[in-house]
């Protein structure tokens, strides 16, 4: 079986969990003898293509003009992705198309139609859900490319029951098309050594360790954290809050400014995978508020360390965090609720321990990318039964 994937990132190009999943999905694919060919974004210093864990990377230019905004730069990236895969496509028999996101939506969409090939559709979250509605003109734009996508695939994956009411409810997908896949955790990530003064490279011997990671936008939460110090500060005045991922930062230093904070909060910016992992390990909690929240991998990346997290009531933590048994769920949107939680696990360092040894159980057990490629495989062949029971 040969699967062309199409996403706009992979690592090292890493912008958002997309990146992170496919990172898990694909090899566990081609372990499973799919052979799969992903087509992304170019890199400063990364070959045009490379063959890596068994995969084989084709990355696209997409800027050879420069674009006027970021919808230009996408559609240049369709071309582009077109340019590589009509050659492949000419040279040997591809299965199935698989696209992440709207963002392969057109390229995905001309090959369909001009090879036949069946496209399934993975949906990591919404343009509705990561603005919290659709007004500006942009967002009508990546809704429409949205139920377009949605339309035209054959198949719709996505990571939580969660995200298949919101697909259903936002994009008009009909039920019956929609294929629930949870995502998986890398546990080989974690198994790395802290090395002495790594934490104090962040906080002090003394104090708490606060952990978020994730990109520092609206949909994240990260003002809701950072309103949430004061009460935190008042019961626990010793402890500190990191914050590692890319975005406005100089928009959070001024809030925290604001509440005479600024030295109880560290940004980091963006960290690699070893320095992150090493953070999970040095945490004595880790928060997620997020107003939206499809999945929530970082949750599970939380709980494979054994550090209970403290997230929101949003979308897919309800599914992935067992309030109270693997984590603590705190109301969206509200800084006081999430100070409670974190207060709560401080309060009790030996609950805390024991909820994190448990939540480490429930990842290992439940949240493999040998079992998502399982039924991912299982659906393309499913896929590949119905098409040729199919006049096209």
């Amino acid at each position: 079986m040969r699967v062309l994937m199409l996403s706009w990132e992979y690592p090292p190009n890493i912008v958002g969990g997309l990146s992170r999943h496919l990172a898990g999905l694909c090899p566990a694919l081609a372990k499973k003898g799919v052979e799969v060919h992903i087509l992304t974004s170019a890199g400063a210093g990364l070959p045009s293509y490379e063959k890596q864990d068994g995969l084989h990377i084709h990355r696209v230019e997409a800027s050879f003009i420069d674009a006027l905004d970021f919808p230009n730069w996408i559609h240049q990236l369709n071309f582009a992705t077109l340019q590589c895969a009509i050659p492949l496509l000419n040279k040997r028999r591809f299965h199935i198309i698989h696209i992440h996101d709207w963002l392969n939506c057109m390229a995905g969409r001309v090959l369909k139609h001009a090879y036949k090939i069946p496209l399934v559709a993975t949906f990591h979250a919404t343009e509705l859900g990561r603005r919290g509605g659709i007004s500006e003109p942009l967002s009508r734009y990546i809704h429409a490319q949205e139920w377009l996508l949605g339309y035209e695939a054959w198949r719709v994956i996505v990571c939580s029951k969660a995200m298949k009411n919101e697909v259903i409810n936002a994009l008009s997908i009909p039920p019956d098309k929609i294929d629930v896949i949870p995502n998986g955790i890398d546990l080989e990530r974690f198994d790395i050594e802290v090395e002495k003064g790594f934490r104090e490279k962040f906080v002090a011997p003394d104090e708490k360790l606060i952990l978020f990671v994730g990109r520092l936008v609206w949909e994240k939460g990260v003002d809701i954290l950072i309103d949430s110090a004061p009460y935190v500060l008042q019961s626990f005045p010793k402890t500190k809050f990191v914050v590692v991922g890319r975005g406005n930062v100089e928009e959070y230093i001024r809030r925290a400014k604001k509440l005479g904070l600024e030295h109880k909060f560290f940004f980091t910016g963006f960290l690699g995978d070893e320095d992150v992992a090493k953070l999970y390990k040095c945490a004595d909690i880790c928060v997620y508020p997020s107003r939206y929240e499809p999945f929530g991998i970082v949750a599970l990346e939380a709980m494979a360390v054994g550090v209970p997290p403290v997230t929101s009531d949003a979308g897919g933590f309800l599914e992935t965090v067992r309030n109270g048994e693997t984590g603590i769920i705190t109301r969206r949107g509200d800084p006081v609720s999430l100070a409670q939680g974190i207060i709560f696990l401080l309060e009790n360092p030996n609950l805390r321990k024991a909820m994190g040894e448990k939540a480490k159980r429930w990842v290992i057990r439940e949240y493999r990318w040998e079992t998502s490629a399982a039924q991912t495989k299982s659906l393309y062949k499913r896929v590949l039964t119905e098409r040729k029971e199919t006049k096209w």
